[in-house]
């Protein structure tokens, strides 16, 4: 599928080529390089200048979190995974490349000699893997990558690594992505370690933030590295059937429209946060804006306490008798849902 204005990341060919669709892209935005930082800024993202001219002035493939921020910056409209597909497939040749010189080298020799070089070659390379790449002990496939740290091994921690970048920010899909959300999940959250930081991976970060006592900021920067690494007590919620249960005791006037309204908004989730454009968010079961938080006098954290949020959502409700407070777009329920 091609992007806006006839571009088509999946015809670059190699790297050079790839950035310059990029400075299309680009130009076709019709964005100053101000304009898209600010714009990656308005949705909680970095995209600084400097950093998108440089990537723009050379012909080397940018970082993946990089790329997807800028592409977002340029439209709504624009497929960003298109254009990742692009750069890891045209980094993957890049890399294959390798492996055919060190092929070629050997190409002049007599056809007998030729054989035992490659086959040599191919040796030194299968002990090199065995050096770098350890066993898997867990009956799985050992894949290469960065060395991962426990936090009381004095090994070097993943997250806080030269191997990562110094903030994480949603659009990146790297290794460093995944040890992230394996953080997550050692505190108690639940999402998928699929190395992609994507809209519900955002979300679950913003709520250990917030469980954590550390700035809201949606993005894994240094504080928020150390504060993963440290041993605290798991984060302990409800789950989808202990929300309905509770919703049906707390609303029996009207319990299954205050079951499907809660399903509509948040899948039943209580640490459900979504955010809106303008920078505001929304917390937990009912959904409640910054504002609405603050006219009531809750914080963040209290609306992610599912028996405090469905209490809050019963005193709004006391007001009318019925639900019209609130309106679900199930678009925004379903686009989450795929957890991405």
């Amino acid at each position: 599928m091609g992007s806006q204005g006839g571009l088509a990341p999946q015809d670059a060919q190699d790297a050079a080529a790839f950035v310059g669709l990029l400075r299309q892209l680009k130009e076709e935005s019709g964005l100053t390089y101000r304009q898209l930082e600010d714009r990656a800024a308005d949705r909680g993202e970095v995209l600084a200048r400097s950093t998108l001219a440089d990537v723009l002035r050379r012909a080397t493939l940018p970082r993946p979190e990089t790329l997807a921020v800028f592409v977002r910056a340029c439209g709504d409209d624009h497929d960003v995974g298109a254009w990742l597909e692009a750069r890891d497939r045209i980094a993957a040749g890049e890399g294959s490349q390798v492996g055919s010189s060190a092929a070629s080298g050997v190409a002049w020799l007599p056809r007998g000699f030729r054989l035992l070089s490659v086959v040599a070659v191919a040796l030194v390379l299968a002990a090199f893997a065995w050096i770098i790449v350890p066993d898997s002990s867990n009956g799985r496939a050992a894949r290469a990558g960065p060395s991962i740290g426990k936090p009381d091994s004095g090994q070097p921690l993943l997250l806080s690594s030269e191997e990562c970048p110094g903030v994480l920010v949603k659009g990146a899909h790297n290794l460093c992505v995944q040890e992230l959300q394996k953080r997550l999940q050692h505190h108690g959250l639940d999402l998928p370690a699929d190395a992609v930081f994507g809209p519900y991976t955002k979300m679950r970060l913003m709520a250990f933030q917030a469980f954590a006592g550390i700035p809201l900021t949606a993005m894994a920067d240094e504080t928020t590295k150390k504060a993963l690494y440290e041993e605290t007590r798991k984060i302990d919620t409800w789950t989808p059937k202990q929300v309905e249960r509770r919703l049906r005791e707390v609303f029996p006037e009207q319990p299954e429209k205050a079951v499907r309204l809660v399903r509509c908004l948040t899948l039943l989730d209580p640490i459900w946060i979504w955010g809106n454009p303008d920078g505001s968010r929304q917390w937990g079961l009912f959904q409640f804006s910054d504002l609405e938080l603050m006219e009531l006098g809750a914080e963040p954290l209290t609306a992610l306490n599912p028996e405090r949020n469905i209490q809050l959502g019963r005193a709004v409700w006391e007001r009318t008798k019925d639900f019209n407070h609130w309106s679900c777009q199930p678009n925004i329920a379903a686009t989450a849902e795929r957890r991405s």
